[in-house]
C-alpha cells in the first residue's frame, strides 16, 4: 500500500520502490497454520473440514528441503544431459519387458550416474556434511 505523504527518509530508501513486489505463491497471513484455515475457507462450507483433515495429512512427517547457500555445480553443468538421460529411463524402463526391467534399470542408471550424476550425488554430499557438521 503506498503512502500519499511518504517522508524523505522513505523516498530516499525506495528511491526504487516501482520496480519491487512481494512474489507470494497463495495467502500469506503470517504463519502457516492461519495460511491453511484460510485455504481451508477457500472451499464451499461441506468441504472445509475435508480440506482441513487433507492438509493436516499432508503436512505430518514431510520431509524439510535441503536449502543451500550456493548452488551445485555438478548440477549446473550436467542438468540438460540429465534431464534426457531420465527421461528416457522412464520410458525403457517402462517400455521393458518384465524380465528385463533390472538389467534395463541398472545400465540406464549406470549410464545416468556416468554422466554427471555421480559427480552432483557427490557435490551434494560434501555440501551436505559441511551444512551439518
Amino acid at each position: 500500500m503506498a503512502l500519499e505523504n511518504p517522508t524523505q527518509e522513505a523516498i530516499d530508501r525506495l528511491f526504487i520502490s516501482g520496480d519491487m513486489a512481494i512474489i507470494s505463491n497463495g495467502k500469506q497471513l503470517g504463519s502457516e497454520e492461519d495460511n491453511m484455515k484460510a485455504r481451508a475457507l477457500q472451499f464451499p462450507t461441506r468441504y472445509q473440514e475435508d480440506v482441513a483433515l487433507a492438509q493436516d495429512i499432508a503436512n505430518r512427517d514431510t520431509v524439510e528441503m535441503v536449502v543451500t547457500g550456493r548452488p551445485i555445480e555438478a548440477q549446473t553443468k550436467y542438468a540438460t544431459t540429465l534431464q534426457d538421460k531420465f527421461n528416457e529411463m522412464i520410458v525403457k524402463s517402462t517400455m521393458a519387458a518384465p524380465d528385463q526391467f533390472d538389467t534395463v534399470f541398472d545400465t540406464m542408471m549406470n549410464d545416468y550416474m556416468s554422466n554427471g550424476g555421480q559427480a552432483i550425488l557427490d557435490e551434494r554430499t560434501a555440501l551436505y556434511k559441511e551444512l551439518n557438521g
